[in-house]
């Protein structure tokens, strides 16, 4: 299911480990204000460590609690940050 959601966002996963994940941005390069203020609300999230954007490569480093991802609650908030812009 997670990574369907994914897709449907155009979200790619580029690597991943318990506690930190790369993801792409297919179609979002030109979105960079967008980007910006997801970025700034997933930073106030209680699970979220640290998240970085590299505008080069389109790609979001995300260092997150890792027992966090595994809950659908989790999931669905963070995905209400991209549905909130996209």
């Amino acid at each position: 299911m997670l990574e369907m959601e994914l897709k449907r966002f155009g979200i790619e996963l580029k690597h991943y480990m318990p506690g930190r994940v790369r993801i792409g941005l297919k179609n979002w390069q030109f979105k960079e204000e967008t980007i910006k203020k997801i970025i700034e609300d997933l930073s106030a999230d209680p699970d979220i460590i640290s998240i970085a954007y590299t505008p080069e490569t389109a790609t979001v480093l995300i260092y997150y609690n890792h027992q966090a991802i595994m809950q659908e609650s989790t999931q669905n908030r963070w995905f209400s940050f991209y549905k909130k812009y996209s």
